[in-house]
């Protein structure tokens, strides 16, 4: 009884630990939103809608004190705000928007901001905020209980809020933070092994919120393969019905672009260069951009020229010391980590350089690196992952001896490229 007495004591102690992860999170997101205006704003501040923009008029018509921002500041809340406006592109948002056809590729965001404002277009900049909230709140809350199934310290979840790209992210209403809570999510319930309906839920919400998370799924389902091959004592009890259930994203997102295609005669896709490219070829041209902004740019651009190539090197270190830690397939997230980096290898300049998207779009890439770099391996018990999510941390290197996570045994023992660097300078416009 009195051992029973304290393992409840010191679960409980553990989510009040991840609770405050998650309101840490959620301060540190209204801080950054302050901050950046040094005021607080109104929420359609948040969404970036420029004056000029064609969706302008439509979005003072819904709501006649929405606060517009000038040219140089439109971001990709536009987007998602048009998307909750007109969620099937069957109304007049979608035919506002630049590349309406690829930004409805990736849907989910202004989906749930349009059920979160409950049909009301006035209020849909105060559910989008209230996602990116949502999302920094659910994310260190779930980094939290990850952090727990690895046998590690809960306060990891506040990992969370020390994330500049998911603070950014939340100043302009856009996708990262939910994206990375969805990320953890699934991670954690295949570890603890959550039925196959809930995978599948959390498969279709991923893939539809950006469609490279799919490669979140593979590297879960790379890890199985690997882990099964390992252990072919283990072929016959593959839980199928779990795996099948991964599949229900990418089935998902296949049928929603066919949809897309109906409705704007293409299939989604950017329709400016400078996103992807070869295998790190997109790295060394954002090498050479940085290096002609610096020496030809205004003094603006020079900052970045000067501060892009430390940043970049300083990420590449992070994601091939996970890479190499990760070498073995220890876990479903070393699956994801080598994704990942295979993500991160393809991106070019124009996703590398600027600082708005140098913060954001490997904010969720850092994250998965430093978990697989600080958690290490999850709990093994007969060389199988003992899914023990609710149990606590114990003193020394337990998950590397097969023990519980708890420390006792387990249960079985717009940006317009130009012609080249140096024919014209570059343009910071809206981000990917």
């Amino acid at each position: 009884m009195a051992v029973a007495s304290g393992v409840r004591s010191a679960r409980q102690c553990t989510r009040r630990i991840s609770l405050a992860c998650a309101l840490v999170a959620v301060l540190a997101g209204l801080a950054a939103i302050w901050a950046s205006h040094v005021a607080w704003p109104d929420a359609s501040e948040l969404v970036k809608v420029a004056a000029s923009d064609p969706i302008a008029p439509l979005a003072l018509a819904h709501d006649p004190g929405f606060g517009l921002v000038g040219g140089q500041e439109h971001y990709d809340g536009v987007y998602y705000y048009a998307i909750a406006l007109d969620p099937l592109a069957l109304g007049q948002a979608h035919g506002l928007i630049d590349q309406a056809g690829y930004r409805y590729g990736r849907p989910m965001h202004g989906w749930l901001a349009s059920a979160l404002s409950l049909g009301n277009p006035a209020s849909v900049p105060e559910a989008l905020l209230l996602l990116s909230l949502i999302g920094l709140g659910a994310g260190a809350y779930l980094a939290s209980r990850l952090c727990v199934v690895f046998g590690r310290t809960p306060w990891g979840g506040l990992a969370i809020a020390m994330s500049p790209g998911l603070l950014f992210a939340a100043t302009v209403s856009v996708t990262e933070t939910m994206g990375a809570a969805v990320t953890i999510g699934i991670v954690l319930a295949w570890m603890r092994r959550a039925p196959a309906w809930l995978i599948a839920i959390l498969a279709v919400l991923l893939c539809l919120y950006r469609e490279q998370l799919v490669l979140v799924l593979l590297g879960i389902a790379g890890f199985e393969l690997v882990d099964h091959l390992r252990d072919r004592r283990r072929l016959q009890r593959v839980d199928g019905l779990r795996l099948l259930a991964l599949a229900a994203g990418p089935v998902a997102l296949v049928g929603w672009l066919a949809y897309v295609h109906t409705r704007f005669g293409s299939m989604p896709a950017p329709a400016d260069p400078g996103n992807v490219d070869l295998p790190l070829m997109g790295w060394l041209e954002a090498f050479r951009w940085a290096t002609w902004l610096q020496h030809a740019g205004s003094l603006d651009q020079q900052q970045m020229g000067s501060t892009a190539p430390p940043m970049l090197i300083a990420i590449a270190v992070v994601l091939l010391a996970a890479l190499w830690a990760a070498r073995n397939l220890r876990s479903p997230l070393d699956g994801v980590l080598v994704m990942q980096v295979v993500l991160m290898a393809v991106l070019s300049w124009r996703t590398l350089v600027f600082p708005h998207e140098l913060y954001r779009i490997p904010a969720l890439s850092l994250l998965i690196a430093l978990g697989v770099l600080l958690l290490g391996a999850p709990a093994r018990a007969g060389g199988t992952l003992s899914h023990r999510g609710d149990s606590q941390p114990g003193p020394g290197p337990g998950p590397d001896r097969g023990t519980g996570v708890d420390g006792s045994r387990g249960e079985h023992g717009d940006q317009h490229a130009p012609d080249s660097p140096a024919g014209a300078e570059p343009a910071g416009g809206a981000g990917r």
